[in-house]
């Protein structure tokens, strides 16, 4: 049984979209297939599946007419077995996880009443999709053994999203419990058809909307505590092609086509579409920061403005910082060949890098290892600038020689690993002298060889913790 037939997106632009009272009724998840199976057959670029890769484990969810919900190892399946991944927020009662005692019964059968809401809504809908198997972090990974699982997939996480055939994005989920399948008041966003005013008995008619598109989009998705989570930046930012789900609209993203249940065919030139705040920038931006042709080297400006952007999003767990970018950080190493260490690359760019400052009081430094000293991650704070704050020449004065940093395998456990790590760097020295003010605060002058200079401002490393 088919839930569905693809509707080509033409005669959506055409048709008065009747929105369901629910948007995990049958008509909005065929929708939502017929965006996927557009994006499958008409966009060359969001075609992501290169690598015969799959993650270690994923839930086989059955079919539309055999719903089942059991752990597979991927060894047992065909290597370019097809998978929906899931952003969600976990929430603060992580109930429903995987842990080392049930693996094996979950190889078996996955009762429901050990799944989330969330978890069973997605399940839904990759069924709805024609996909059978599903990845969810906390039900993949296991939760319990010191980090040592989450240790090893972590390390994969630019393929586990970037080779999906698409991501489930729970972008109106407050956590696992609520689900994202939700009731709504269809009528307040759905579009209705007025006769034409100018000819009466005309044929021609107008499609009245409620809202624009890039609206749309800034209202349920950039303002959603989804989109502000930190581990979500680098998710939504390698998945080749986002179904979000929000609590009035389904939208989707690619980065070919932004489009909503009432813009079903995007965005077109009347929209007054915001292309800075779309998912296609979005993918553009990744793009660019991965060109082979390019390197890292020379899209440094890319990567701080990346930077800039996921400091701005929150995470439960600070000491994440790192490792929550982690993801973006592989791919780019992997597709350009660049070395990275800590927040940063070790290219022409690194004196510029590490001429970072906390924009803003910065607190201290946390009491748990985050990073490495030299790394903006290192400290609690607002955002950070990079380069140098009062301008100076672009002559490097050092290379790097090595750098090597481990990022915790979960920090969620409260340990790390004791390696070594730090950066090595190969250069002239010079001794100076800082000058400060009276009070003792504020610097007056940087001496070197009893000549003052001024090559950016100075700014103290925040206090450790007591």
């Amino acid at each position: 049984m088919e839930i569905c037939t693809n509707e080509p997106l033409e005669r959506l632009a055409q048709s008065n979209l009747a929105l369901q009272a629910s948007t995990g009724q049958k008509e909005t998840l065929c929708l939502a297939k017929t965006w996927l199976q557009n994006c499958q057959e008409t966009h060359p670029s969001c075609q992501s599946r290169s690598d015969n890769w799959l993650p270690t484990r994923l839930i086989d969810v059955g079919t539309v007419d055999e719903p089942i919900l059991r752990l597979v190892s991927s060894i047992s399946l065909e290597p370019d077995a097809p998978y929906i991944a899931l952003s969600h927020r976990w929430g603060a009662h992580q109930t429903f996880i995987l842990r080392s005692r049930n693996v094996a019964a979950y190889h078996k059968t996955i009762p429901t009443a050990d799944v989330s809401a969330t978890v069973r809504d997605a399940a839904r809908v990759t069924r709805a999709l024609g996909v059978r198997y599903l990845w969810v972090d906390c039900m993949c990974i296991i939760q319990d053994d010191d980090g040592e699982d989450w240790a090893r997939e972590s390390d994969t996480m630019f393929k586990v999203y970037g080779l999906s055939t698409c991501t489930i994005a729970a972008a109106n989920s407050g956590d696992g419990e609520e689900g994202f399948l939700t009731n709504r008041n269809q009528y307040r966003v759905r579009p209705c058809r007025i006769p034409s005013p100018f000819k009466t008995g005309s044929k021609h008619s107008f499609k009245v909307m409620s809202q624009y598109l890039n609206k749309i989009h800034d209202k349920n998705v950039r303002n959603s505590e989804w989109f502000n989570r930190g581990w979500v930046f680098q998710e939504r930012m390698l998945a080749p092609r986002l179904l979000i789900f929000t609590k009035t609209q389904v939208l989707w993203g690619c980065a070919k086509l932004q489009a909503a249940e009432t813009w079903p065919c995007g965005k077109t030139n009347d929209n007054h579409i915001d292309t800075f705040n779309s998912v296609e920038v979005e993918k553009n931006r990744l793009n660019v920061l991965v060109n082979p042709e390019h390197g890292i080297s020379t899209s440094h400006q890319p990567w701080w403005g990346f930077l800039q952007d996921y400091m701005s999003s929150q995470l439960t767990v600070w000491s994440d910082r790192l490792a929550a970018i982690r993801g973006i950080a592989a791919l780019v190493e992997d597709l350009t060949g660049e070395k990275y260490c800590g927040g940063m690359w070790l290219t022409d760019d690194l004196p510029n890098a590490l001429l970072w400052r906390v924009r803003g009081e910065p607190l201290l430094r946390p009491r748990m290892y985050v990073a490495p000293s030299f790394s903006w991650a290192a400290v609690m704070g607002g955002g950070v600038e990079f380069g140098p704050s009062g301008g100076g020449g672009d002559e490097r004065c050092f290379l790097a020689v090595n750098g090597s940093v481990q990022v915790n395998p979960n920090p969620r456990y409260g340990k790390t690993r004791n390696v070594q790590e730090g950066l090595q760097l190969l250069g002239f020295l010079l001794p100076c002298s800082i000058l400060t003010s009276k009070s003792g605060v504020g610097v007056e002058e940087v001496m070197i060889r009893g000549e003052a200079v001024k090559w950016t401002e100075i700014v103290s490393d925040p206090p450790a913790p007591m």
